[in-house]
């Protein structure tokens, strides 16, 4: 993998860790984040590191076992980094599991990764990396 690769898996596995603070170093100060759940929330987006550690800490809070593993890693042309992922969680209270299967379009700025959105499928991350070209 390249160094843009790299800075995105580095951030997930922290994330999986819960060492959110080392995560957060590899996020700019003005990051927006779009995932999946948010529309579930109610919200459009979080935005700046403050916003993504509260978001990561809620999102947490509810589930034993909650993370992002990765599952094919590109790099695209230009700084785009596109993750192909598996959101994995089991209910705090209930046991139930939750699986889902994202496209994760990771954007970076001065080696920092400066926006995040999920995508349903892999066509429609690509659409948009396109979109920002």
């Amino acid at each position: 993998m390249g160094d843009l690769a790299d800075t995105v898996t580095d951030g997930i596995r922290l994330f999986n860790e819960r060492r959110y603070e080392e995560s957060l170093a590899a996020f700019t100060d003005d990051v927006e984040w779009r995932t999946g759940l948010h529309p579930l929330l109610g919200i459009d987006a979080t935005r700046g590191r403050n916003g993504v550690r509260e978001f990561w800490r809620e999102a947490h809070s509810g589930w034993d076992d909650f993370r992002v593993d990765p599952i094919v890693v590109e790099e695209l042309d230009g700084s785009p980094v596109l993750v192909t992922a598996r959101y994995f969680g089991r209910g705090h209270a209930s046991g139930v599991e939750f699986e889902n299967q994202v496209f994760c379009l990771y954007e970076l700025r001065d080696g920092l990764i400066c926006s995040v959105r999920d995508f349903g499928s892999r066509e429609a991350a690509l659409a948009a990396a396109k979109e920002e070209e």
